[in-house]
């Protein structure tokens, strides 16, 4: 009798046991065109946990043995999916198609009384700006003409710019810690400069060179220039201080976990040698799709999400390890006066030095762990001393200053209660964003929201 009641307590606690062990869901969200949608909220129902899909669409989560996750997404029907892994199974692969509601989109438009438009009907078709010697720099771009414009706050013109040749493939701009600014296509970098009311563009570099050789520069302290570094698979993080060429380390994070499981994929995959190079990294048609546990024919499917599934191909680790896990450890640095701070949302923690390195104290934060951050995007306000946290809730963006004393969100959360949303700045304690009217509409306009 005593044997069977033990025999009968360790097949409760087997099953207890895998009850509760977690597994991981990946996932895309499309609509029946088959784009993907960006951003999704997904929540698993009676708890918590969620995630949000980045541009592509994807997403990640762990849950337990049977769940049901909700999906929702501005203007579209919500979905209901549930998932029951089958036994010895720890993975699971998903599809999920959204059906617009029955509403005309392009009826939304910017009503709130605090939200005004900046930039009129001249400048229809912004698709990115910066703010330049307190002016704003925009970049227009539409079928027939593609201009650079240097406005003032209330879209008066100061100078204007066609763009010919390779800097007509621009697409967005970026501006680095010393105020540059520059035009950047798929595979060129171009620097924007103005003298004696001229407009100069200086000869474009290799986006590859770019990426390695300014990017990583992430500021200025005093005499010295912060350097960011990544490690093995991106999921480890190096700040260095150069001065006269002397490089000392001011601080580092790992991830030890997911970098170990990146390097025994990476060593899986290449044991009979390598399964793709490099240049067929994107190209990923070949490789086996499972839905539901199912490989699908579905054209729709083929939109190149990877997730380890052992039992089918072990070349789809290698898939995995491209497409999610050697996404990098995202930190933030800004410099605030005359000091620097990291913000670390993998430790929750924000770390002040001084400019020659000394760490001068930690503070915990906590906001990290609401699921609705925007962990890849921390706005610092124009005056350099306001940071704020970005969030997204159902297609919804908000900001929240941080304090950067206590580590707590201060102050109240602002929404910007309007869908596609882009870009978010502030500026002179009011918000800039860009807005269009539906998802399928090519103009774009500035707006400025009071705070």
């Amino acid at each position: 009798m005593k044997i069977c009641k033990v025999l009968i307590l360790f097949a409760f606690l087997g099953f207890f046991s895998n009850a509760f062990s977690q597994h991981l869901i990946c996932g895309k969200v499309i609509n029946q065109k088959g784009e993907a949608l960006y951003p999704a909220n997904i929540k698993l129902k009676n708890s918590k946990s969620g995630a949000i899909t980045n541009n592509e669409g994807s997403f990640c989560l762990n849950s337990l043995l049977k769940a049901e996750l909700i999906v929702s997404f501005m203007g579209y029907e919500a979905v209901n999916k549930k998932i029951i892994f089958l036994p010895q199974q720890k993975d699971t692969l998903i599809l999920i198609v959204m059906n617009e509601k029955k509403i005309d989109l392009k009826e939304v438009e910017i009503s709130a009384s605090n939200i005004e438009v900046i930039t009129k009907d001249k400048r229809i078709w912004i698709t990115d700006y910066e703010f330049w010697n307190d002016n704003i720099i925009t970049l227009n771009l539409d079928e027939n003409n593609r201009k650079l414009s240097l406005i003032n706050h209330s879209d008066s013109l100061i100078w204007e710019t066609e763009l010919n040749g390779s800097i007509a493939r621009s697409k967005r701009m970026y501006k680095d810690f010393m105020s540059n600014i520059y035009l950047l296509s798929d595979d060129s970098a171009f620097q924007v400069t103005n003298k004696n009311e001229s407009i100069y563009f200086f000869p474009g570099v290799a986006l590859a060179d770019f990426n390695k050789l300014i990017l990583p520069s992430m500021g200025k302290c005093g005499d010295k220039i912060i350097y960011r570094v990544y490690g093995p698979h991106n999921k480890s993080v190096y700040y260095y201080l150069i001065n006269q060429e002397k490089k000392e380390l001011l601080y580092s994070q790992r991830d030890v976990e997911s970098e170990i499981y990146c390097d025994d994929i990476f060593k899986e995959a290449n044991k009979n040698g390598n399964p793709f190079s490099a240049k067929e990294e994107g190209n990923l048609d070949s490789y086996p799709i499972v839905i539901d546990n199912e490989q699908s024919k579905d054209k729709r499917n083929n939109w190149k999400l990877g997730i380890s599934q052992r039992t089918i191909d072990k070349r789809f680790d290698m898939v995995f390890y491209f497409k999610i896990l050697a996404l990098p450890l995202e930190t933030h640095l800004f410099k605030i006066e005359d000091k620097i701070y990291i913000f670390d949302h993998f430790a929750s923690k924000i770390l002040v030095y001084d400019c020659d390195g000394k760490l001068l104290h930690d503070i915990n934060t906590f906001y990290p762990k609401r699921k609705d951050i925007v962990s890849k995007q921390l706005i610092l306000a124009d005056n350099k001393k306001d940071v704020y946290a970005l969030f997204l809730n159902d297609g919804l963006y908000s900001i929240q200053q941080i304090d950067l004393i206590s580590g707590k969100l201060k102050g109240s959360e602002i929404k910007i209660n309007q869908p596609f949303v882009e870009k978010i700045n502030v500026y002179n304690n009011q918000i800039y964003f860009i807005y269009k009217p539906n998802k399928e509409d090519a103009r774009k306009r500035l707006y400025r929201m009071k705070k």
